[in-house]
């Protein structure tokens, strides 16, 4: 396990990364909470500062996410894309916090409904391999300010994992992420941000007849952008106090 821990005497929150990327992108958001809670990131082998596997699948990195999250206890767990994805599929295994925030993590009833959860850019994300066009639009739609920095973290990807992620053997067994969350106990909210290129608005908007649970709250407007916690810190870490 690698996760790094900035100690305070305030509520445990944990951030997790989405695909490509690694724990770097939520440097400006732990400086922003540092006095307000104990703040802990947890990077996916692969993307991040961990070891890397010498095989990939969805059973391996679900694993780690639990062990991770059951070792630090957070009152609060922020997950981005496919951490979120990951947070979901081991979800009755991990220690349940006060609050679940999924960024960007639209609940897929398979595998192949992800062909109707994300767009065209956001399917790119599992292919196998980029072409440098492919990495500089990738790049580009998660941040036009900062598209450097962003290409800088999909170069550092190891193409093993992304060889890996995008076979279909290694995502299963995959479990129901609507019921899933139809049994969850705990407070969860589901944010799909504004301007996000990677989503099918269409997808979520479907979400609000299929997931009857009262504990699972879906947020469609408070946020923009696919990564609102790097391209805009101060307004997601406004909304983020409000759980800590």
């Amino acid at each position: 396990m690698q996760a790094k821990t900035k100690q305070i005497d305030h509520k445990k929150i944990v951030f997790l990364h989405g695909n490509s990327l690694n724990s770097s992108i939520f440097s400006k958001v732990n400086q922003l909470l540092s006095n307000q809670a104990s703040v802990s990131t947890i990077d996916l082998p692969g993307n991040g500062i961990c070891s890397s596997y010498k095989k990939y699948n969805i059973k391996k990195l679900t694993q780690h996410v639990k062990d991770c999250i059951n070792t630090l206890k957070p009152d609060v767990i922020v997950a981005h894309s496919l951490s979120g994805h990951l947070v979901l599929q081991g979800l009755d295994g991990i220690t349940k916090p006060e609050h679940l925030i999924l960024i960007g993590t639209p609940p897929l009833l398979s595998v192949e409904a992800s062909l109707d959860a994300f767009s065209d850019l956001g399917m790119l994300m599992n292919k196998d391999n980029w072409t440098m066009e492919e990495k500089m639009k990738i790049a580009q739609s998660l941040s036009i300010d900062c598209y450097g920095e962003i290409l800088n973290l999909l170069n550092a990807t190891d193409k093993k994992f992304k060889k890996d992620w995008s076979k279909i053997e290694n995502l299963t067994p995959f479990k129901n992420e609507i019921e899933v969350l139809n049994k969850y106990s705990a407070n969860c909210y589901l944010y799909f941000c504004l301007d996000d290129l990677f989503i099918n608005y269409e997808y979520c908007n479907m979400l609000h007849t299929q997931i009857n649970n009262l504990n699972v709250q879906i947020n469609q407007n408070s946020l923009r952008t696919h990564i609102p916690f790097f391209n805009n810190p101060y307004s997601f870490v406004e909304e983020i106090s409000k759980f800590i």
